[in-house]
Formats: structure tokens, C-alpha cells, sequence
């Protein structure tokens, strides 16, 4: 028997995001775009978010992110993407947060720790921060 007929993860992609919702803040220079790139090319839906509209918007394989503006040093523009991404994209399923901001920037205590569930029947969303330094 083949490794495809004994075993079923062997027949699915890992790495396959179709229908999966990204949001990358800071996914529009260096290695945010990367990320977001890389979600694109494997099927997501990515959002990205910054403080100012990037020139040209990540794109791969025929697809393009789309960009929220938002500084994620306040909680309240984080609340307003958050909701913007349920309104339009319907849920949310991966959040990757860059280096965007100052060196040894903290999110907003709101931020830390967030949860929201989009319906009775998906996982809760959860941001989590690694503890390190503050200035």
C-alpha cells in the first residue's frame, strides 16, 4: 500500500489556506509582505493593515491582499479592524503581527489576551503576545 491509501494526512496539504482569512499588520514591506505573500500563494484571503496605504498591494499567484488602515498601537482602531474583517470576510482564522512599530513596542493591554468568536460553531480568535521587554 502507498503512503496516500494508509494514511489520510499524507493525501492533504498543510499548507493549503483555501477559504482561510489572514491578517498580517505590517504585511505590506519587508518580511510581512513575505508572509503575506506566502499566504496568498497558498490560497488565504489576506488582509493586511498599516498605518499608511502601500504604493502596491502584496500579490501572488493571482491574488491580492487588501488593505485596512489601522494603527495597532490603539485599541480602538484594532476593535474597528477586527470588525471590518468580520463584516467583510465573514470570520477570521490566523493573525500574524510583525514588527510594525517602534523597537520594543507593547500592544495596547486590549489586545493582549483578545478574544472573539464570530459564531457558536468556530474557535474563539486569540491574540497572544510574547512577554519580553517594554520600554
Amino acid at each position: 500500500m502507498s503512503t496516500a491509501q494508509t494514511n489520510d494526512h499524507a493525501t492533504t496539504d498543510p499548507l493549503d489556506f483555501t477559504g482561510s482569512v489572514v491578517l498580517v499588520t505590517g504585511g505590506s514591506r519587508g518580511i510581512g509582505r513575505g508572509i503575506t505573500e506566502a499566504f496568498l500563494s497558498h490560497g488565504a484571503a489576506v488582509v493586511i493593515c498599516g498605518r499608511s496605504e502601500p504604493e502596491q498591494l502584496p500579490e501572488a499567484r493571482g491574488r491580492t491582499a487588501r488593505f485596512v488602515a489601522a494603527d495597532v498601537r490603539d485599541a480602538a482602531a484594532v476593535d474597528a479592524l477586527i470588525s471590518d474583517i468580520e463584516a467583510s470576510e465573514g470570520h477570521l482564522d490566523v493573525v500574524i503581527i510583525t514588527r510594525a512599530g517602534p523597537h520594543r513596542w507593547t500592544p495596547p493591554r486590549s489586545a493582549l489576551g483578545f478574544t472573539r468568536r464570530s459564531s457558536p460553531s468556530t474557535s474563539p480568535l486569540r491574540f497572544t503576545w510574547p512577554s519580553g521587554p517594554t520600554a
